[in-house]
């Protein structure tokens, strides 16, 4: 069991700096659990979707429900120290720094496949609905709407 203090960045007052919230990690790497001592939430480190951190040590933790913890730590090596026991490898640099990362749970993002689906295909109408057509076009020729006019009662 071992138990990280990290800075909470979950709202707009967090982003800020204007308001600091700090949250307590505990991960059992032995049970296999991660849990928040502030909220009581638990989940199991199998069950997190998607892991990714930063160059400026925040990290983003996909959790079940639909959730994100977003938590930045102090140092680097707690970072690391952290990822470790989620069973994750960072990389550092020559300074010690760790390199930016993300880890994607392969269990629980196949049962999401439906989900990055459903994205391709909003993503593809949103960018034929940008593209757009000419009025003209749209509306078909001249000849054809004096030809065939449309009647509304």
């Amino acid at each position: 069991m071992v138990v990280y203090y990290t800075r909470r960045y979950s709202s707009l007052l967090d982003k800020c700096g204007w308001r600091r919230a700090f949250v307590a990690l505990e991960v059992h790497p032995d049970v296999g659990l991660l849990v928040c001592l502030n909220t009581n939430a638990h989940y199991p480190l199998d069950a997190i979707a998607k892991v990714q951190w930063h160059a400026n040590l925040k990290v983003s933790i996909a959790v079940p429900d639909d959730h994100s913890l977003i938590v930045k730590f102090e140092s680097p090596d707690a970072l690391r120290s952290f990822l470790l026991h989620l069973d994750v490898a960072a990389e550092t640099d020559a300074g010690g720094h760790v390199v930016p990362g993300v880890y994607v749970n392969p269990a629980v993002g196949a049962l999401k496949a439906h989900d990055a689906l459903a994205t391709t295909v909003l993503s593809s109408m949103r960018l034929l609905k940008a593209r757009g057509f000419s009025r003209k076009e749209r509306s078909g020729s001249s000849a054809s709407r004096t030809s065939a006019p449309w009647v509304v009662a």
